[in-house]
């Protein structure tokens, strides 16, 4: 996968939600994807990725 027209690098985490997104974490932070577009949530590591039974990331 590629963000921002570069791949993604050493992801520790990656999770589909129960909406079909997926999440991924790592050094480039944390993204979602949604089938059409990733969007950045911080571009601090993130090591793990849960979602709560309320759908929270």
């Amino acid at each position: 996968m590629k963000h921002e027209g570069k791949p993604f690098k050493n992801v520790r985490s990656i999770i589909a939600d129960k909406n079909g997104n997926i999440w991924l974490g790592g050094n480039d932070g944390l993204w979602s994807y949604d089938g059409i577009t990733f969007t950045n949530y911080t571009r601090q590591f993130v090591g793990y990725i849960y979602e709560d039974k309320n759908g929270n990331i």
